[in-house]
């Protein structure tokens, strides 16, 4: 799939996924990040996927695990050879780069005086969540997010989630560019929904790359072959 900006006035989907606690001193940026795509483009991506995991009898792909295959035994990863990882790897990212568009935003986190978790998400959501539909003319955007403890892993937490989305959908509704385009969102466990466990590697991968600045990994590096939607949270 290239450019999302042609085609009939159909649905997008985007779904999107967290990655980095500001609360651990040992985590260095935090990110969001996630998939857009038409929902035929979806079906098509979620076919390929699961037949991807299930040639390597897996059942989900989380990037953490997959980059850290000796943590325990209990990893699906555990004890695989670099060739394997590196062939299911490819195979994903050849996937997502047919049939899905990336986006997301990142920031590195200050060593002390850092804010809440809360307060990163939102910066970071508001711009996740306006981004995609731009990307076409007239397609409705509806969100999916990765269910995580720290922000939509309680009923509490989740109906704050959808409140505070209202309230970007509320603010953006009398700009001609956003009017009637950001639709619904749910919240989803990412190992139930193949398009969320893409969103987690292109989170995983803008984590890791405002601490390396000069080293850019082989995965985001794959993903760059075609367009995609990078954005600093100061613009």
């Amino acid at each position: 799939m290239g450019d999302i900006s042609a085609g009939s006035p159909v649905s997008l989907c985007a779904y999107f996924d967290e990655s980095g606690d500001p609360g651990d001193p040992r985590v260095k940026a935090f990110a969001i990040g996630g998939c857009i795509a038409r929902q035929e483009e979806w079906s098509h991506f979620d076919r390929k996927w699961n037949r991807a995991l299930a040639d390597e009898g897996i059942s989900w792909f989380h990037m953490v695990d997959f980059e850290n295959p000796e943590r325990q035994q209990g990893n699906q990863f555990f004890q695989w050879q670099d060739s394997r990882r590196h062939r299911l790897l490819n195979r994903l990212l050849d996937i997502m780069n047919e049939h899905v568009i990336c986006a997301g935003t990142a920031q590195r986190l200050p060593e002390a005086g850092r804010l809440s978790i809360e307060d990163y998400y939102y910066s970071h959501y508001r711009m996740c969540v306006t981004r995609p539909a731009l990307f076409g003319h007239k397609e409705i955007v509806n969100f999916v997010f990765a269910r995580h403890s720290t922000i939509t892993g309680n009923e509490p937490a989740r109906a704050a989630f959808a409140d505070y989305h209202g309230l970007v959908v509320q603010a953006y509704s009398e700009r001609p560019r956003w009017n009637g385009r950001l639709g619904s969102v749910v919240v989803e466990d990412a190992r139930e929904i193949p398009a969320l466990q893409a969103a987690d590697i292109v989170a995983y991968e803008l984590r890791r790359e405002p601490t390396q600045p000069l080293v850019e990994r082989y995965p985001i590096r794959r993903l760059r072959e075609k367009r995609t939607h990078f954005l600093d949270p100061n613009w």
